[in-house]
């Protein structure tokens, strides 16, 4: 009985295969017998639906409102220079570039001390010259009763 059971496992074996065979053969060939058609049919997507609202559209008049950067240069300028030269004590916040600035406005102020002390030697060199002058018109009246009393 051990030889029977063997043969009839080997055959069921056999069969399983067999019919695994023919089954792969049977897909394989209808496979082939639809060709690429079928195997592109089914890569197709189907078309797709939406539901949407409709809106009817009446004519409007419509003012934008646009945020815009960038940098604008007027077409006037100006170009500001001390008609004397010191050091800078206090300069105005309108003095720069684009800075609004009205008639009789303080843009900056120059150390006054220089330019007093140049006043000053100023004023010292005018009193030597008055000095220098009525010396020498004192010479010249002294000059002249010298030369009246000579004669």
């Amino acid at each position: 009985m051990g030889a029977l059971a063997r043969a009839g496992a080997g055959l069921a074996i056999s069969g399983a295969a067999i019919a695994l065979v023919l089954t792969a053969g049977a897909i394989t060939y209808r496979a082939w017998e639809q060709g690429p058609v079928a195997a592109e049919a089914a890569r197709t997507p189907r078309e797709r639906a939406y539901a949407v609202e409709i809106a009817t559209l009446e004519p409007a008049t419509v003012t934008p409102n646009i945020t815009a950067y960038g940098r604008l240069e007027s077409g006037r300028t100006l170009e500001l220079r001390a008609p004397l030269a010191g050091t800078l004590v206090e300069l105005s916040d309108s003095f720069r570039d684009g800075g609004a600035v009205a008639q009789g406005n303080l843009l900056y102020r120059i150390d006054p001390a220089k330019l007093e002390t140049a006043l000053a030697l100023a004023g010292t060199d005018v009193a030597e010259a008055e000095a220098g002058l009525a010396e020498a018109r004192a010479a010249l009246e002294l000059a002249k009763l010298e030369a009246e009393a000579a004669q």
